[in-house]
């Protein structure tokens, strides 16, 4: 790996202007550093955004956010339920494991000594995740205002979402509906928030090749113009560059990531056109 600094990267954009290097980026003194300087965090934020780049990659169990409005907020369902047991009075909603496989109640009832007899008599269906309560008070954090039910603070450092609960989300691909971003706020209908997602990382030295190499041609996107005062003709023919550079770098950078196992239904073109129709 390489350990280039913050004025590395910034004289080598330079040169690619034929500009004077630079002593360093915080020298109020030098037109040039004074550009670089300026054009840095917004360069560094676009390149990040651009593709789930393997050296910003991190992981992240987001934070549920306090319920956004009101005092009697319905309690989330416990994330652990408890193993089915005989003689127990059970309510509606509630849920249980049996055989290693989740069941909702579906009738108040007080447990048989056979769980197979109540689930005969319709006590409870089987579920693969957490359903909304559609027989009471939806449990959430969101009270009612928004169409999701969860919301969870996304961290300090995000810059782009690359997987929600194990589902892929960048570029869209198998995700259909599954959450919503607002601002610093993460929405989604699930208890539990596991995000992998690019952070906007400061340290230069955790920048692989590829990051570098798209960062330098970026940079020298924005400061083209102030630094050569022309019409604007460098900072183009740069930006064609630095699309061109990104293209290639996606695909190594895709190359170094870990081998998923397909998955039928997340990748399916039918469900993702389902996801996507008017009509649900």
């Amino acid at each position: 790996m390489q350990s280039l600094s913050q004025t590395d990267i910034c004289n080598l954009a330079l040169m690619r202007l034929g500009q004077r290097k630079i002593q360093s980026i915080t020298d109020q003194s030098d037109a040039n550093a004074i550009a670089c300087n300026v054009g840095w965090n917004q360069a560094l934020g676009e390149v990040s955004r651009e593709t789930p780049w393997n050296c910003l990659m991190k992981r992240a169990y987001l934070v549920q956010l306090a319920p956004i409005t009101g005092t009697n907020i319905p309690p989330g369902i416990p994330p652990a339920p408890a193993v089915w047991a005989p003689a127990t009075v059970y309510t509606v909603n509630e849920f249980v494991t049996y055989a290693g496989v989740l069941y909702q109640c579906l009738i108040g009832n007080t447990s048989s000594g056979s769980f197979i007899i109540d689930l005969t008599k319709g006590y409870w269906f089987q579920t693969t995740y957490f359903y909304p309560n559609y027989l009471g008070p939806l449990p959430s954090n969101t009270g009612g205002i928004y169409e999701w039910q969860f919301a969870y603070a996304l961290p300090i450092d995000y810059v782009l979402l690359v997987e929600l609960n194990g589902q892929n989300c960048w570029n869209g691909r198998g995700v259909g509906s599954l959450y919503e971003i607002y601002q610093t706020v993460l929405f989604c209908n699930t208890q539990y928030a596991d995000a992998k997602y690019t952070r906007f990382e400061t340290d230069t030295t955790k920048f692989d090749p590829l990051f570098t190499g798209a960062m330098v041609l970026n940079l020298a996107t924005i400061i083209a113009t102030t630094l050569r005062k022309d019409d604007a003709g460098l900072s183009e023919r740069m930006r064609g560059e630095y699309k061109d550079y990104l293209a290639r770098a996606r695909v190594k950078d895709a190359g170094e990531g870990k081998p998923r196992r397909y998955n039928i239904v997340s990748e399916s073109r039918f469900v993702g056109s389902r996801r996507r129709s008017t009509n649900g």
